[in-house]
């Protein structure tokens, strides 16, 4: 029991300290690094409410931070944005990889070009410079649902910023309740065309696995990947309400001595994390009993409700009412091997953080 107490102690007191840590970017409202009246017009059309911008993933490449803000209701003027790291605290949004690109009307049917994104959650960085996105097609999704473009992964020379491939993700792979919520991307060779997006569908309950070097896409399916049904009730602001979606973050280990990785994976209502070899999900034609037996089961440790967001080194939960988002690069964690450890005591002074609450 003393250990428990002591324990829980830590908690708080680790979640205390990092309330101290100063936000390097923080918002009252997310604004765009309009170009000249723009914004005025934009206001007026109905092309930009700021109450309905609301940021959800981050990604690092050099001295760029990108911001990504999905569609789910109008008045989103740009889904895929950066700011510079050594920009002021509330620094307005810029568009990628253009403004013309960006931006979509209220009543557009398609989308400005090949590189422009419609809506999505989460990009990544590989290690070749390229920016990966999922992105959804779809603009006001969490109302009138226009599907602007269709679901597709495009990937971008971060050195230059030209789109270097677009696929467009069809009916085999994807389902009507589909909805594409983070992508990781693991290069399994020295060369970079021989790269690998692991893309959760938590609409759907499901991985999309996305091959560079045959441009081809495969889905799957894992009971795991769904929602605990004893972990949907939530209660915010004294609303409550049951969250349905399955598997919406996922996460890569570091290389084992195989080469292989592990993709950890959350489902967003779920006291559990879950992880897969990268070696069986490469397999197109790997077969469903193998599927079914390839997945390992771990607790996680969690304050309230459990959300995670994970990246490659470390998994730090918030709670779904902050929206809390923490990324570490300094400490090396394995939560599948000992679920009981407690990671929170054991941070360095020297981590290195950047967090999102809403």
């Amino acid at each position: 029991m003393k250990s428990l107490l002591l324990l829980a102690c830590i908690i708080c007191f680790i979640l205390k300290a990092f309330a101290l840590i100063p936000p390097k970017f923080q918002w009252k409202t997310i604004d765009y690094a309009w170009e000249g009246n723009f914004k005025d017009t934009a206001s007026e059309m109905g092309a930009y409410i700021p109450e309905n911008n609301m940021p959800t993933g981050l990604a690092r490449w050099k001295d760029k931070l990108f911001i990504t803000v999905p569609r789910w209701k109008r008045g989103v003027p740009s889904s895929l944005n950066y700011v510079y790291l050594n920009g002021s605290q509330s620094e307005p949004l810029i568009p990628y990889p253009s403004w013309k690109d960006a931006f979509v009307t209220d009543d557009a049917e398609h989308p400005s070009s090949n590189a422009s994104v419609i809506s999505t959650f989460r990009v990544h960085v590989d290690r070749c410079e390229r920016l990966w996105v999922a992105d959804n097609g779809v603009a006001d999704m969490s109302n009138e649902v226009r599907q602007i473009s269709e679901p597709a992964v495009l990937i971008f020379d971060l050195n230059t910023d030209k789109l270097l491939r677009r696929y467009a993700l069809g009916g085999d792979v994807l389902k009507d309740s589909s909805v594409l919520s983070s992508i990781v991307v693991d290069i399994a060779g020295k060369k970079c065309d021989d790269a690998y997006a692991y893309i959760t569908d938590m609409g759907s309950n499901a991985i999309i696995v996305y091959s560079l070097k045959t441009d081809e896409a495969w889905r799957v399916e894992n009971h795991y990947f769904h929602f605990d049904p004893h972990a949907g009730e939530y209660t915010v602001g004294g609303v409550n309400f049951y969250w349905s979606d399955g598997v919406s973050s996922a996460a890569l280990s570091n290389p084992k001595s195989d080469g292989n990785r592990d993709l950890y994976l959350h489902p967003t209502s779920s006291t559990k994390q879950f992880k897969m070899s990268t070696k069986l999900l490469r397999k197109k034609d790997a077969s469903k009993e193998d599927i079914f037996n390839g997945v390992e089961v771990g607790d996680v440790i969690t304050v309230e409700k459990p959300i995670g967001t994970l990246n490659e080194i470390a998994t730090h939960y918030g709670t779904v009412p902050t929206t809390a988002l923490l990324r570490s690069q300094d400490i090396q964690r394995d939560r599948m091997k000992n679920p009981t450890r407690d990671d929170s005591a054991a941070l360095p002074p020297n981590l290195k953080a950047i967090a999102i609450a809403n």
